[in-house]
C-alpha cells in the first residue's frame, strides 16, 4: 500500500505540471516590453523582448527561447505531488467507508 503513495506523487508531479504550462499570459508594456510567461499556479516558463516598437518586440520574444525558474518549478512540483497525494488519500477513504 505504502508505494502507491510514492507512485501517485511521482506521477501527479510532472503531470499537473506540464497540465500547467497550458496556462499562460503574455504582456507588452513600457517602451516596448514584451513578456510571455507559462505554468499554473506560479509561472516557471518564460521568454521576451525588448524593442523600439510592438510588432519588434512581439517578434524577437516569439523567436527567443524559454527560460526556466527553477524554484517555481520545484513549488509546482511539490504542490501537484501533494495533490496527487491528498486525492489518493481521499480515495482510500472513500473505499473504506464503503467496504
Amino acid at each position: 500500500m505504502r508505494w502507491s503513495y510514492g507512485i501517485v506523487m511521482a506521477g501527479s508531479a510532472p503531470a499537473g505540471t506540464a497540465a500547467g504550462l497550458a496556462a499562460g499570459k503574455a504582456q507588452l508594456c513600457c517602451m516596448f516590453g514584451y513578456v510571455v510567461d507559462r505554468g499554473w499556479p506560479s509561472s516557471w516558463a518564460s521568454r521576451g523582448a525588448v524593442a523600439d516598437d510592438p510588432e519588434t518586440a512581439v517578434r524577437l520574444a516569439r523567436s527567443s527561447s524559454w527560460t526556466v525558474n527553477v524554484l517555481p518549478l520545484l513549488a509546482d512540483l511539490l504542490l501537484f505531488s501533494y495533490a496527487g497525494l491528498l486525492l489518493l488519500v481521499i480515495a482510500l477513504v472513500m473505499r473504506r467507508n464503503r467496504g
